[in-house]
C-alpha cells in the first residue's frame, strides 16, 4: 500500500478503498474519483507497479485491493491507519514513537492545525515533488495529484536545495559587452 501511494500520490482514503474496477492493466492506469474533492483523476503507472498490483489482484471487479483495511476505513476512518504508518516509521527509526493515546487531545476541525510531522500524507507531497523534480510541468503535477489549483500544488512541492542550485547553474552567463570608443 505504501509503495502504491508513493507512485500514485493517492491519499490514504483513496488508496485503501481502491477497487479492481479502478485499475486498467492494459492501459496501465488507475482512475478514481477523489474522496475528498470528487474530482476524477487518472494516474498512469509503471510495469513494476503493474506487477505489484497483479500480486494483489482482487477476484471480482468491485472488490477492494485491501478488503479488510477498506472495510475498517469505511466503518471507523483513517486514525488507526495513520497510527499504524507512524508505528512502521518509528520501527525504522524515522520518527519518535508516540506515548499513550492522543484521543480527545485535539482542538477540533475549526481550529488552526499544528504541523503533524511525518505521516502517510507526506507521500502525496513526495509524489508531487518527485514529479516536478523529474521535469513535469506544474499543470501535469496538478492534474495527477487531483489538485484544484496551482496554489495547492505549490503547497505540495518541496524542492531540495540541490535541485534549486542545479536550476541556477543552468542560467547562461551574462557578460556585458565592452564599450567601443568611436
Amino acid at each position: 500500500m505504501i509503495r502504491t501511494a508513493f507512485f500514485t500520490g493517492f491519499s490514504l482514503g483513496d488508496l485503501v478503498t481502491l477497487r479492481r474496477v479502478n485499475v486498467d492493466l492494459k492501459q496501465k492506469t488507475i482512475s478514481i474519483k477523489r474522496r475528498k474533492t470528487g474530482k476524477p483523476v487518472t494516474v498512469p503507472f509503471s510495469d513494476s507497479m503493474a506487477e505489484t498490483l497483479k500480486t494483489l489482484w482482487p477476484a471480482k471487479s468491485e472488490d477492494y485491493f485491501w478488503p479488510v483495511e477498506a472495510n475498517k476505513y469505511l466503518t471507523s476512518g483513517s486514525s488507526s491507519f495513520s497510527q499504524s504508518f507512524h508505528d512502521i516509521m518509528a520501527a525504522c527509526g524515522l520518527v519518535e514513537p508516540r506515548e499513550g493515546p492522543n484521543i480527545g487531545k485535539g482542538k477540533g476541525r475549526s481550529s488552526k492545525r499544528a504541523a503533524a510531522g511525518v505521516g502517510f500524507h507526506c507521500l502525496r507531497h513526495t509524489f508531487v515533488t518527485n514529479l516536478k523534480m523529474a521535469g513535469a510541468m506544474d499543470s501535469v503535477a496538478k492534474e495527477l495529484a487531483g489538485h484544484g489549483s496551482s496554489a495547492i500544488s505549490a503547497v505540495y512541492t518541496h524542492l531540495p536545495a540541490k535541485t534549486l542550485s542545479d536550476a541556477i547553474s543552468r542560467i547562461p552567463e551574462f557578460s556585458p559587452q565592452p564599450k567601443v570608443n568611436k
